[in-house]
This record gives C-alpha cells, sequence and structure tokens, in this order.
C-alpha cells in the first residue's frame, strides 16, 4: 500500500456515486510500474469495483522544451501505454492544456488521483483539477524518495541543513514499490484520443522548437532505464566515487532524461 505521507487531498468532495471509473492523470511519473500514484489509483478502483483509466495532456507549449525533450518523452508514453494495457489498464492521451484534459475526462470518475508536480507551472495546473472536479481529487508525490513535506516543514537555507533530515526518513520510504494487480479490467470503455503509435506523427506537426536534435544514443521508457541503470552499476559504479569529476572516463549514470520524466522511480534508483 502506498504511505499516507505520499498522499495530498486536494478538495473536500466525496468520491462521485455511479462513476465509471477511477481516473488517475499522469503528468510527471510517466511509468506503469513502481508508480505510488498508479498503485492509489489501482487500489481505490479494486475497492470500488471499478477499472482505472490513465489520461496525459500533451502540449506543445511546455516552457523551454524542444524536439529532443518531447521525442524522448513520447518514446517513453508509447512504452508506458503498451506496458498499461497488458495490466489491464486504459490509457488516454489528449492533445490539449493538460488541466483541461484531466478535467474532462473526470466527468465521469469516481475518483482522480495525481501525481506531483513542483514547478510553479505544475503546482497550478493540479490546483486548478482539484479545484474544478466534482468528485475527490488526491495527489500522490510518486518522484521523490522522502515525501517533501515530510523532510521538512519550511525553507532549507543549504544542502547540509536539508540531507541529514532525509537520512532520517529514509529507512521509512525506501522500501519496494509492489505494483498491485489490476480486479477490474477496462474494458467496454471508449475515448477519443492519440493513439500511442502516432504520437511522433503529432511531434512533427506540433509547434515546437526543432532546432535541438532528437538524441539517439539512449533508449527511452523503463526499460531503457533499467539497462542503463544496470550498466551504471555493473560497470561505473565501482570507479564513480573516485572518478566521477573526470569526463572523458563517461563514468555518470546517465540517468538524469529518465528521472526527469518519470521513467523510473527514484526508490527504484
Amino acid at each position: 500500500m502506498v504511505d499516507d505521507a505520499r498522499i495530498e487531498v486536494c478538495n473536500d468532495r466525496p468520491p462521485r456515486t455511479g462513476g465509471l471509473y477511477v481516473l488517475y492523470w499522469m503528468q510527471q511519473a510517466q511509468r506503469a510500474t513502481a508508480n505510488q500514484a498508479l498503485n492509489l489509483a489501482v487500489g481505490l478502483a479494486n475497492r470500488h469495483g471499478l477499472p482505472v483509466v490513465v489520461c496525459f495532456g500533451l502540449t506543445d507549449a511546455f516552457p523551454e522544451a524542444n524536439a529532443r525533450h518531447y521525442a524522448f518523452m513520447l518514446a517513453g508514453l508509447r512504452e508506458t501505454a503498451t506496458t498499461l494495457a497488458g495490466r489491464g489498464i486504459q490509457m488516454v492521451i489528449r492533445a490539449g492544456d493538460p488541466p483541461a484534459v484531466a478535467i474532462e475526462l473526470a466527468a465521469e470518475a469516481a475518483i482522480v488521483v495525481m501525481d506531483t508536480g513542483y514547478l510553479r507551472l505544475q503546482r497550478d495546473w493540479r490546483q486548478q483539477v482539484g479545484a474544478a472536479v466534482d468528485c475527490q481529487a488526491l495527489q500522490v508525490e510518486a518522484d521523490v524518495v522522502v515525501p517533501v513535506r515530510v523532510a521538512s516543514d519550511h525553507q532549507e537555507i543549504a544542502a547540509r541543513t536539508l540531507r541529514p533530515k532525509i537520512h532520517r526518513q529514509l529507512s521509512r520510504f525506501l522500501v519496494p514499490e509492489p505494483d498491485i494487480d489490476v480486479r477490474c479490467p477496462a474494458t467496454g470503455l471508449t475515448f477519443d484520443g492519440l493513439s500511442p503509435d502516432r504520437l511522433m506523427a503529432w511531434l512533427a506537426a506540433a509547434a515546437v522548437d526543432l532546432s535541438v536534435p532528437v538524441v539517439r544514443t539512449l533508449r527511452p521508457g523503463t526499460q531503457g532505464a533499467r539497462e542503463t541503470l544496470t550498466i551504471f552499476i555493473r560497470d561505473k559504479l565501482p570507479l564513480y566515487a573516485s572518478k566521477r569529476s573526470e569526463p572523458v572516463l563517461a563514468i555518470q549514470s546517465e540517468m538524469s532524461p529518465y528521472l526527469h520524466f518519470g521513467q523510473i522511480s527514484p526508490v527504484e534508483v
């Protein structure tokens, strides 16, 4: 089960009676496994005898994003959609303002679950959704090891003041995240949206900065993240403490893009 400290109630509304599904608005934690927000959605859906629908709002107006960012993210989302389908969970990807996409799909949801984002824009999006939906909305910290509000209740002046507080909480939160089995597969539900196989076509037509080329040396997605992590642990980690400042040795982990897009859990890493 998901630790209660990761969960925030975002409005004062109860679950909707007669809702057709539990909606997980995926935006930050873009993965189908080891995802606390998804686990909460599945657990609630099982309790209410409902399927789970995952939605993703795809905007081409994210600040400072370019074709390199989008191509990596979209390839990961395609893998995520496939993995979710194998678990009996339907993923709906729609082009549009992300909170508007979530609010629209929440109209028939019993409960809305969101993952947490920390940028001001991301916080604003989640506040919009929590205020607009007519059912219970919950937010889950799925992309950190120790939840922020548990680590500290005020602004820290330096890493040296925050680090000991995080370390004191590691034994509680640094635990495996087993995926919860889906009891009610999302069969018979139909939604308009972008086919996962057509996401690159969307990118070609989007108003995205194409001047920064796509990187071909990293395989996007959760499987690519796990392969990259395995290589780092096996081949690079033994030298990392003493040689990490020597860039020509290329012993960096290369995990940054995977963590940035939530394609792997930091707890798993």
